[in-house]
């Protein structure tokens, strides 16, 4: 009979794992985080793999793949209005989502220069992201939200959501 040995784990290993993304939302950010994470280390590789200086390769290449977008949000009697400035972009370019308390403002575009000097093509392509989460101040409805565009500004209605309110109900005797 032949010896036999059983290996035991002396303690499972505990395995951390990211809830899948449930929403559009959720892939959008889970995108952009994955763009943001590429870059800052392609420069932490460009830096010679030096530890310290994170927290910079990220701001930096998050500066370089995003822009800012200012926006202006009015609160009218049934709707709000958002304003936002997004030059450069087309309507095409741009997305918009909405969920009852928080809007999200996406914009990609890619620009291709191409000249020629004899024989040699140099192109140059500039690619352009904009992203922005707005937390509205009141629970606005989603399906009737209407956006257009004009002059690089981007103009959004978000009607606000029908509220039920309480009533007071007098009690009387029987």
């Amino acid at each position: 009979m032949k010896a036999q040995t059983a290996f035991a784990p002396a303690a499972s290993p505990t395995v951390i794992t990211m809830s899948e993304p449930t929403s559009t939302f959720d892939h959008t950010l889970s995108d952009i985080y994955n763009d943001i994470s590429s870059r800052a280390y392609e420069l932490f590789s460009q830096r010679g793999y030096q530890h310290g200086s994170h927290f910079e390769d990220w701001l930096r290449a998050e500066s370089e793949i995003l822009q800012p977008v200012p926006v202006e949000i009015v609160d009218q009697d049934e709707t709000l209005t958002v304003r936002a400035e997004v030059p450069g972009f087309t309507p095409k370019d741009v997305e918009v989502k909405v969920e009852p308390s928080r809007l999200l403002i996406r914009g990609e575009s890619e620009k291709s220069k191409q000249r020629s000097i004899g024989k040699t093509i140099y192109s140059e392509c500039q690619k352009n992201q904009v992203f922005r989460v707005l937390n509205l101040p009141t629970k606005v409805n989603p399906d009737k939200v209407t956006a257009s565009m004009q002059d690089g500004v981007l103009h959004i209605t978000l009607p606000k959501a029908t509220t039920v309110r309480a009533n007071k109900v007098e009690v009387r005797a029987a």
